[in-house]
């Protein structure tokens, strides 16, 4: 935006002191905000974790059916030159 007041395309004036003093900042802080509710919103909406969070909360005292489930991840393997 500020190219467009140095090109003399918008004029530097109150309106856009305002839109740039209160608005900018309201928009990073609602996009900082979707980002970090994204990943909760889209756990909360996957069918296997409702059904594994359902089976945790009914169930006071006892162990989920079934081993514990491992999130293994693949380790890559670095070799020496």
């Amino acid at each position: 935006m500020t190219v467009l007041v140095k090109l003399n395309v918008v004029p530097w004036d109150r309106a856009y002191f305002l839109s740039q003093a209160f608005l900018f900042p309201l928009s990073i802080c609602l996009a900082h905000s979707n980002n970090c509710l994204n990943p909760m919103l889209y756990c909360l909406l996957r069918r296997d974790f409702r059904q594994g969070l359902r089976e945790l909360c009914s169930r006071p005292g006892q162990a989920p059916h079934g081993p514990p489930t491992v999130l293994r991840l693949p380790c890559p393997s670095y070799s020496t030159l």
